[in-house]
Protein backbone atom coordinates (compact mmCIF):
# COMPACT_ATOMS: atom_id res chain seq x y z
CA UNK A 1 0.00 0.00 0.00
CA UNK A 2 2.83 2.35 0.79
CA UNK A 3 4.55 2.30 -2.76
CA UNK A 4 1.66 2.92 -4.51
CA UNK A 5 0.32 6.82 -3.59
CA UNK A 6 1.67 9.27 -6.34
CA UNK A 7 1.76 12.85 -4.39
CA UNK A 8 0.95 16.30 -6.01
CA UNK A 9 0.27 19.94 -5.35
CA UNK A 10 -3.43 20.62 -6.00
CA UNK A 11 -3.95 24.46 -5.02
CA UNK A 12 -2.21 26.95 -2.94
CA UNK A 13 -2.46 30.00 -1.43
CA UNK A 14 -4.42 29.26 1.94
CA UNK A 15 -3.91 30.04 5.35
CA UNK A 16 -3.63 27.36 7.97
CA UNK A 17 -5.87 25.52 6.18
CA UNK A 18 -8.01 22.71 7.80
CA UNK A 19 -10.88 20.18 7.08
CA UNK A 20 -12.24 19.82 3.13
CA UNK A 21 -14.65 17.91 1.86
CA UNK A 22 -14.96 16.52 -2.05
CA UNK A 23 -18.45 17.44 -3.90
CA UNK A 24 -18.96 16.54 -7.04
CA UNK A 25 -15.54 17.17 -9.12
CA UNK A 26 -15.44 20.03 -6.18
CA UNK A 27 -12.99 20.38 -3.12
CA UNK A 28 -14.70 22.66 -0.38
CA UNK A 29 -11.29 23.51 2.19
CA UNK A 30 -12.07 25.31 4.99
CA UNK A 31 -9.13 28.09 4.85
CA UNK A 32 -8.75 28.83 8.34
CA UNK A 33 -6.70 31.75 9.41
CA UNK A 34 -8.37 33.60 5.61
CA UNK A 35 -11.37 32.25 7.50
CA UNK A 36 -13.40 31.81 4.29
CA UNK A 37 -14.45 28.83 1.60
CA UNK A 38 -12.44 28.08 -0.93
CA UNK A 39 -13.25 25.43 -4.02
CA UNK A 40 -11.42 23.70 -6.20
CA UNK A 41 -12.04 21.34 -8.92
CA UNK A 42 -10.09 18.20 -8.24
CA UNK A 43 -8.81 17.43 -11.35
CA UNK A 44 -7.28 20.47 -12.91
CA UNK A 45 -6.75 22.36 -9.71
CA UNK A 46 -8.59 25.58 -10.79
CA UNK A 47 -9.93 27.66 -7.64
CA UNK A 48 -13.46 29.12 -7.69
CA UNK A 49 -16.57 29.98 -5.12
CA UNK A 50 -15.04 32.00 -2.68
CA UNK A 51 -17.18 31.74 0.44
CA UNK A 52 -16.70 34.78 3.19
CA UNK A 53 -18.12 36.28 5.98
CA UNK A 54 -17.14 34.33 8.81
CA UNK A 55 -15.46 36.03 11.67
CA UNK A 56 -13.19 33.95 13.04
CA UNK A 57 -10.70 30.46 12.27
CA UNK A 58 -12.45 27.84 10.31
CA UNK A 59 -11.70 23.89 10.99
CA UNK A 60 -14.40 21.90 10.64
CA UNK A 61 -16.35 21.36 6.81
CA UNK A 62 -19.35 18.92 5.56
CA UNK A 63 -21.79 18.95 3.12
CA UNK A 64 -25.55 17.78 3.14
CA UNK A 65 -28.01 18.45 0.33
CA UNK A 66 -26.39 21.54 -1.07
CA UNK A 67 -25.42 23.12 1.85
CA UNK A 68 -21.90 23.40 3.35
CA UNK A 69 -21.85 23.30 7.66
CA UNK A 70 -18.74 24.64 8.80
CA UNK A 71 -16.94 24.81 12.24
CA UNK A 72 -15.37 28.24 12.94
CA UNK A 73 -14.63 30.69 15.78
CA UNK A 74 -17.03 33.06 17.31
CA UNK A 75 -13.88 35.64 16.64
CA UNK A 76 -10.93 36.11 16.00
CA UNK A 77 -9.74 37.02 19.74
CA UNK A 78 -11.51 33.54 21.36
CA UNK A 79 -11.42 29.78 21.17
CA UNK A 80 -15.61 29.49 21.24
CA UNK A 81 -16.42 27.46 18.26
CA UNK A 82 -20.03 27.84 16.19
CA UNK A 83 -21.88 25.83 13.68
CA UNK A 84 -23.09 27.43 10.40
CA UNK A 85 -24.38 26.83 7.42
CA UNK A 86 -24.48 28.24 3.74
CA UNK A 87 -25.96 27.11 0.93
CA UNK A 88 -23.54 26.66 -2.40
CA UNK A 89 -26.05 28.03 -4.35
CA UNK A 90 -26.25 31.10 -2.42
CA UNK A 91 -22.33 31.50 -0.72
CA UNK A 92 -23.14 35.03 0.78
CA UNK A 93 -25.48 34.19 3.49
CA UNK A 94 -24.58 32.02 6.54
CA UNK A 95 -26.76 31.18 9.02
CA UNK A 96 -25.36 30.29 12.59
CA UNK A 97 -26.98 26.64 14.06
CA UNK A 98 -25.11 26.52 17.67
CA UNK A 99 -23.09 28.48 19.69
CA UNK A 100 -21.88 26.35 22.50
CA UNK A 101 -18.56 27.53 25.20
CA UNK A 102 -17.01 24.34 23.40
CA UNK A 103 -14.16 23.83 21.36
CA UNK A 104 -14.90 21.99 18.26
CA UNK A 105 -13.36 19.88 15.52
CA UNK A 106 -14.38 18.25 12.92
CA UNK A 107 -17.91 17.55 11.09
CA UNK A 108 -19.31 13.83 9.49
CA UNK A 109 -22.75 12.82 7.99
CA UNK A 110 -24.08 9.61 8.03
CA UNK A 111 -25.85 8.08 5.80
CA UNK A 112 -29.39 9.02 7.22
CA UNK A 113 -28.76 12.96 7.21
CA UNK A 114 -27.73 12.89 10.79
CA UNK A 115 -24.48 15.58 11.64
CA UNK A 116 -21.83 14.19 14.42
CA UNK A 117 -19.32 17.11 15.44
CA UNK A 118 -16.04 16.18 17.46
CA UNK A 119 -15.33 18.23 20.02
CA UNK A 120 -11.67 18.38 21.60
CA UNK A 121 -12.30 20.77 24.92
CA UNK A 122 -13.94 19.17 26.87
CA UNK A 123 -13.62 15.37 24.99
CA UNK A 124 -17.24 14.59 23.63
CA UNK A 125 -18.66 14.11 20.07
CA UNK A 126 -21.84 15.44 19.77
CA UNK A 127 -24.97 14.39 17.42
CA UNK A 128 -27.42 16.90 15.72
CA UNK A 129 -30.57 15.74 13.61
CA UNK A 130 -32.07 18.45 10.66
CA UNK A 131 -32.17 21.25 11.49
CA UNK A 132 -28.85 20.65 13.48
CA UNK A 133 -29.73 23.40 16.08
CA UNK A 134 -29.81 21.15 19.02
CA UNK A 135 -26.63 18.50 19.28
CA UNK A 136 -26.59 16.13 21.91
CA UNK A 137 -23.97 14.28 23.51
CA UNK A 138 -23.34 10.81 21.73
CA UNK A 139 -21.14 8.16 22.73
CA UNK A 140 -18.44 8.15 26.06
CA UNK A 141 -16.72 10.77 26.85
CA UNK A 142 -13.41 11.01 24.08
CA UNK A 143 -10.78 13.41 23.11
CA UNK A 144 -11.79 14.09 19.21
CA UNK A 145 -10.17 16.05 16.17
CA UNK A 146 -12.48 14.15 13.38
CA UNK A 147 -14.34 11.24 12.84
CA UNK A 148 -15.91 9.16 9.97
CA UNK A 149 -18.52 6.41 9.72
CA UNK A 150 -18.58 3.02 7.92
CA UNK A 151 -20.94 0.33 8.30
CA UNK A 152 -22.43 0.37 11.71
CA UNK A 153 -18.85 2.31 13.65
CA UNK A 154 -17.92 5.20 13.49
CA UNK A 155 -14.27 5.66 13.64
CA UNK A 156 -12.44 8.34 15.76
CA UNK A 157 -9.13 10.19 15.36
CA UNK A 158 -8.08 11.94 18.73
CA UNK A 159 -4.91 12.93 19.58
CA UNK A 160 -2.49 9.86 19.27
CA UNK A 161 -5.20 6.78 19.34
CA UNK A 162 -7.59 5.86 16.68
CA UNK A 163 -10.95 4.30 17.94
CA UNK A 164 -14.12 2.97 16.61
CA UNK A 165 -17.56 2.76 18.30
CA UNK A 166 -20.45 1.07 17.06
CA UNK A 167 -23.71 3.68 15.94
CA UNK A 168 -26.12 1.64 17.30
CA UNK A 169 -25.10 1.33 20.97
CA UNK A 170 -22.79 3.61 21.62
CA UNK A 171 -21.70 3.57 25.10
CA UNK A 172 -18.19 1.60 24.66
CA UNK A 173 -15.37 2.72 22.72
CA UNK A 174 -12.48 0.01 21.35
CA UNK A 175 -8.67 1.19 20.40
CA UNK A 176 -8.25 0.31 16.79
CA UNK A 177 -3.91 1.66 16.93
CA UNK A 178 -2.03 4.14 18.70
CA UNK A 179 -0.96 4.15 22.19
CA UNK A 180 2.19 6.73 23.36
CA UNK A 181 2.51 9.56 21.23
CA UNK A 182 5.37 8.73 18.61
CA UNK A 183 6.22 7.97 15.07
CA UNK A 184 6.44 4.21 14.26
CA UNK A 185 4.34 1.98 12.21
CA UNK A 186 3.28 -1.06 13.72
CA UNK A 187 -0.07 -3.04 14.72
CA UNK A 188 -3.19 -1.90 17.33
CA UNK A 189 -0.95 -0.38 20.62
CA UNK A 190 2.22 -0.65 19.05
CA UNK A 191 2.24 1.85 16.13
CA UNK A 192 2.80 5.43 17.55
CA UNK A 193 0.82 8.69 16.33
CA UNK A 194 1.24 12.16 17.27
CA UNK A 195 -1.79 14.73 17.34
CA UNK A 196 -3.59 13.28 14.75
CA UNK A 197 -5.97 16.17 12.73
CA UNK A 198 -8.15 14.20 10.32
CA UNK A 199 -9.75 10.92 9.25
CA UNK A 200 -11.01 9.33 6.11
CA UNK A 201 -12.05 5.50 5.64
CA UNK A 202 -12.34 3.88 1.81
CA UNK A 203 -14.86 2.70 -0.05
CA UNK A 204 -14.77 -0.97 0.66
CA UNK A 205 -14.67 0.16 4.23
CA UNK A 206 -11.01 -1.57 4.59
CA UNK A 207 -8.56 0.89 5.42
CA UNK A 208 -8.45 4.66 7.00
CA UNK A 209 -6.29 7.33 6.60
CA UNK A 210 -5.23 9.42 8.88
CA UNK A 211 -3.57 12.85 8.61
CA UNK A 212 -0.26 12.56 11.06
CA UNK A 213 0.39 16.54 12.19
CA UNK A 214 3.37 16.50 14.46
CA UNK A 215 4.90 13.27 12.29
CA UNK A 216 4.17 15.47 9.45
CA UNK A 217 2.91 11.93 7.19
CA UNK A 218 0.27 10.32 5.89
CA UNK A 219 -0.92 6.98 7.69
CA UNK A 220 -2.84 4.05 6.49
CA UNK A 221 -4.87 1.79 9.04
CA UNK A 222 -5.94 -1.47 8.38
CA UNK A 223 -8.69 -1.81 9.78
CA UNK A 224 -9.31 -5.54 10.11
CA UNK A 225 -5.73 -5.89 11.57
CA UNK A 226 -5.61 -2.91 13.33
CA UNK A 227 -2.34 -2.78 11.28
CA UNK A 228 -0.88 1.35 10.57
CA UNK A 229 1.56 1.87 7.36
CA UNK A 230 3.26 5.47 6.63
CA UNK A 231 2.24 6.12 2.86
CA UNK A 232 3.35 9.07 2.69
CA UNK A 233 5.73 12.06 4.17
CA UNK A 234 9.28 11.86 5.36
CA UNK A 235 10.79 12.24 2.17
CA UNK A 236 12.17 15.63 0.90
CA UNK A 237 10.09 16.34 -2.42
CA UNK A 238 8.09 19.59 -1.48
CA UNK A 239 7.59 21.57 -4.38
CA UNK A 240 4.66 21.27 -7.04
CA UNK A 241 5.54 18.62 -8.83
CA UNK A 242 4.69 14.81 -8.57
CA UNK A 243 6.87 12.30 -6.45
CA UNK A 244 5.72 8.99 -4.50
CA UNK A 245 4.37 9.24 -1.12
CA UNK A 246 7.52 8.39 0.94
CA UNK A 247 9.76 10.57 -1.04
CA UNK A 248 7.32 13.68 -0.45
CA UNK A 249 7.69 16.13 2.92
CA UNK A 250 4.43 17.22 4.46
CA UNK A 251 4.45 19.91 6.56
CA UNK A 252 1.75 19.47 9.52
CA UNK A 253 -0.82 18.37 7.47
CA UNK A 254 -4.05 18.96 9.38
CA UNK A 255 -7.47 18.37 6.97
CA UNK A 256 -7.93 14.76 4.94
CA UNK A 257 -11.15 14.21 2.28
CA UNK A 258 -11.31 11.46 -0.13
CA UNK A 259 -13.05 11.63 -3.48
CA UNK A 260 -15.31 8.53 -4.95
CA UNK A 261 -12.33 7.21 -6.53
CA UNK A 262 -10.45 6.62 -3.23
CA UNK A 263 -8.02 9.34 -4.17
CA UNK A 264 -6.89 12.02 -0.99
CA UNK A 265 -6.90 15.43 -0.38
CA UNK A 266 -4.54 16.53 2.03
CA UNK A 267 -4.66 20.15 3.60
CA UNK A 268 -1.41 21.60 4.83
CA UNK A 269 -0.61 24.02 7.59
CA UNK A 270 1.62 25.57 5.08
CA UNK A 271 -0.92 26.67 2.95
CA UNK A 272 -1.67 24.33 0.25
CA UNK A 273 -3.89 21.21 -0.68
CA UNK A 274 -2.09 17.82 -1.79
CA UNK A 275 -3.86 15.11 -3.98
CA UNK A 276 -2.57 11.73 -3.57
CA UNK A 277 -3.82 9.43 -6.12
CA UNK A 278 -3.51 5.57 -6.03
CA UNK A 279 -2.00 3.20 -8.26
CA UNK A 280 0.39 5.18 -10.09
CA UNK A 281 2.66 3.33 -12.65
Amino acid sequence: LEKKWWVTTLATGFNQPAQSTVVGNLLYVADGRNQQIQSIHINTGDQGTLITGFSGQLSGIAERNGFLYVISAVTAQVAQKKLSKVAISAPGTLIDLWTPNLGLAGLTFDEAGALYIAGYSPGQIYKAESPYDSPVQFGPSVASMATCISGDYMYIAGEHLVYKMPMIDPQTIELVAGSISGNQDGVGASARLANLNGIVVDSAGEWLYVSDYNNHNIRGIEIATGKVITIAGGGTYSSSGGAYGLDTAFVNPSGIAIDADDNLYVSEYAGRVRKMTRNHP
